[in-house]
């Protein structure tokens, strides 16, 4: 209710702006006073025109004699002045458009029945936007202050995946790649495996590239856990849920309880075993 009365007061001291000159009192006399002072004008115009060749002579004693007449005409005592604008008829109906029109707006593109989202139940996506800011301003430094460190340029590029750069993040991982190519293919593997996991977390499915990425890995590392995890998230997507579940059956008996991505891949097996209806593995 506050939202409301608050937006009709701006509304009200907007148009109070707009629809001042149409509520002032129109001139006196209203703009029969000025019509001989335009005529004057329009003669001696008429004058310098001819004198120049700009009109021959006939034309400008026939516009003389045109203009002659309505300057009479205007300056007759007995005749009514001109009336002004019906202004006030113009700020009425402004003031019940402009409001009305600015509602039916509202209603036809707006959603107002969507909940209000406080300030303070935000507090966790805040906080998340900033701690990833904060990491790409770190990458980006780091990148700076060494531009040969190979696992700088692979932070930065998990970095920029998670703010949405994509193309700048193939780059940077690219980058990290050539340079770390001495660091043998378990590293290269570990590589491809955070691109995919950081677009996977950016786009919220497993699209090609991370497909893409995640294929490169396990043809790298075959054994790479965290890529064989992320496979089953790929399959859990595609539907197949039960092989999902057995591949993450797998790299949880495989990676033991020091896997760093331990809490989400449990998560999953019980997700997916309730799904299926088997029982939940001893922890």
């Amino acid at each position: 209710m506050t939202l409301w009365i608050a937006m009709a007061a701006l509304t009200a001291l907007v148009l109070a702006f707009l629809l001042r000159p149409l509520l002032r009192p129109a001139p006196a006399g209203g703009t029969a006073s000025s019509a001989p002072a335009i005529y004057r004008d329009q003669l001696a115009e008429l004058d310098r025109e001819a004198h120049e060749g700009l009109i021959d002579a006939g034309e400008a004693a026939a516009a003389r004699r045109a203009v002659a007449r309505r300057l009479l005409a205007a300056a007759e005592p007995g005749r009514p002045a001109l009336t002004a604008p019906p202004r006030r008829w113009l700020a009425a109906a402004l003031l019940l458009l402009l409001p009305g029109s600015a509602l039916a707006l509202y209603l036809w593109l707006g959603q107002p029945e969507l909940p209000g989202r406080p300030l303070a139940s935000r507090g966790e996506e805040l906080a998340r936007a900033a701690a990833v800011a904060a990491e790409l301003r770190a990458a980006a430094d780091a990148v700076q202050a060494d531009p040969h460190d190979a696992a700088a340029w692979r932070r930065l590029g998990l970095a920029l995946v998670l703010v949405g750069e994509s193309q700048a993040a193939i780059e940077a991982i690219q980058t990290a790649l050539a340079l770390g190519a001495s660091q043998g293919p378990t590293w290269e593997s570990e590589t491809w495996a955070l691109l995919a996991g950081a677009i996977i977390e950016r786009r919220g499915e497993v699209p090609p590239m991370a497909r893409q990425a995640l294929a490169r890995a396990l043809e790298l590392d075959p054994g790479n856990l965290l890529a064989l995890y992320l496979t089953g998230v790929a399959l859990r997507q595609d539907g197949a849920l039960e092989q999902a579940l057995d591949l993450w059956l797998l790299v949880a008996e495989a990676g033991g309880k020091d896997l760093p991505f331990r809490a989400a891949l449990e998560a999953a097996i019980r997700a997916a075993a309730e799904a299926l209806g088997r029982p939940l593995p001893p922890s």
